[in-house]
């Protein structure tokens, strides 16, 4: 291994840190022997079995108190599908309000994630955006805005208010993946996106625990959308947004996710790949080096790839450490990268 400076040295104490915590940490997310994520340093061809991570480190809030709380875990999907589910946010008042333009019925709470709602549209939506773009915006923006409620990821678990929720999610910026989703749902259904949430389940520390995320429908075609694995944790300021679990069919969602899929419209296209749409495909090591330099001289301090091998692993001068996502037919390699 190259000579690094104390600067260097601190930030890849810091990325073996997030390795470790994913690997000790979080729910819904821990690899099965059939699928996950490998996660390795510097030029190191092998990698050690690591975790998926479920969402993004929160803010501390004294002002609001925080309850027990643990997710459900199950055994299998047919024990989950007996389970009683807590209801999802009604976003119907909140939804007819953005229609009319009248906001006199709404509750102060509903009220405030209105206003936090347009707030949001009016940082990443635009006219005469494609729905693709209008998706992949959305997801940016959910996955680059809020914080996962780190108190769920305790030994004993402890919920903040209103995570599951958009209202925790827009106004507090912080959620679980019932927060995440109906953020998502709601800037959807203000765009007039066709989507829904699903719930199943999805392996988290060797259990397999209640999860939600969307599904959305463009051009006929379904798509799933994780907004909450897209934001892993710790969270940072100015990180760039991660795709993994962008617009992938259910063959992909199959690897750490579980649901009725009788319940649920089936996703069978590959087609819109964010990866091979955005140039971030790569068949050899050259080409994994030229992504990176690319994120280097952007300033990113990490950069995604996809190859159709989870031993395709490289590294520019400027990356240094790395963790791979089995999605079945392919892999997604997040690689950190060093600024100077």
């Amino acid at each position: 291994m190259k000579n690094i400076s104390a600067k260097a040295a601190a930030k890849r104490a810091f990325a073996c840190a997030i390795l470790c915590l994913s690997l000790f940490g979080c729910a819904d997310n821990k690899v099965p022997e059939n699928g996950g994520a490998t996660s390795g340093t510097e030029k190191t061809e092998s990698g050690t079995t690591a975790a998926i991570t479920d969402g993004a480190q929160t803010e501390k809030s004294e002002e609001n108190e925080v309850t027990e709380q643990e997710f459900p875990a199950y055994s299998s999907l047919e024990e989950f599908s007996k389970a009683k589910l807590a209801p999802l946010y009604d976003s119907g008042a909140v939804l007819e309000a953005y229609r009319s333009g009248d906001v006199s019925e709404l509750s102060e709470k509903d009220l405030a994630i209105y206003e936090a709602a347009l707030d949001a549209l009016s940082e990443f939506y635009r006219e005469g955006m494609s729905e693709v773009e209008i998706v992949t915006a959305a997801h940016d923006w959910v996955t680059t805005h809020l914080f996962y409620d780190e108190g769920m990821m305790l030994a004993i678990p402890k919920k903040s208010p209103d995570t599951e929720n958009p209202y925790g999610g827009l106004v507090l910026r912080r959620g679980i993946c019932t927060g995440y989703s109906t953020t998502f749902q709601l800037f959807m259904d203000m765009l007039g996106i066709d989507s829904q949430i699903v719930r199943g389940i999805a392996f988290g520390t060797d259990i397999w625990e209640e999860h939600s995320w969307n599904l959305v429908c463009l051009n006929g075609k379904y798509y799933h959308v994780d907004t909450t694995w897209d934001d892993f944790v710790p969270d940072e300021e100015g990180r760039i947004p991660f795709h993994t679990y962008l617009l992938v069919d259910d063959s992909a969602m199959e690897t750490l996710h579980q649901w009725d899929h009788s319940a649920w419209p089936a996703a069978e296209y590959d087609d819109l790949n964010y990866f091979v749409k955005n140039g971030l495909y790569a068949s050899k090591k050259s080409e994994i080096e030229a992504i990176q330099e690319d994120a280097y001289s952007k300033g990113w301090t990490y950069c995604e790839v996809m190859t159709d091998s989870d031993k395709l692993i490289s590294f520019s001068k400027h990356a240094y450490a790395y963790w791979t996502t089995d999605l079945g037919e392919y892999y997604v390699t997040v690689y950190w990268i060093e600024q100077d």
